[in-house]
């Protein structure tokens, strides 16, 4: 049965209604880390191969860090962004 009450939202509107606030940070934060490390990789001019390669991961691997549906190891992580020549600084939300 459809709950017609959802129907015709976005998803991002239903999960701003169904997240508590600090999960929609944390969902946030998420999700513009790994945007910028997506441009970090095209703006080495890498592809996901490629920086597989270099870091000593499969390509499907890097794509499915990219997208959250993994997490990585910040031994990796930190190869990623030193293969790239940055690192990270954390910030207040």
């Amino acid at each position: 049965m459809v709950n017609k009450k959802y129907v015709g939202r976005s998803f991002d509107d239903y999960l701003q209604e169904a997240l508590p606030e600090d999960e929609k940070k944390l969902v946030k934060a998420k999700t513009d880390f790994l945007l910028q490390l997506v441009d970090l990789r095209k703006e080495a001019n890498l592809t996901q191969s490629e920086l597989g390669k270099m870091v000593g991961l499969k390509q499907s691997t890097i794509a499915k860090i990219e997208k959250g549906v993994i997490s990585t190891s910040f031994d990796n992580l930190f190869k990623m962004l030193a293969v790239m020549g940055k690192t990270i600084k954390i910030t207040s939300l």
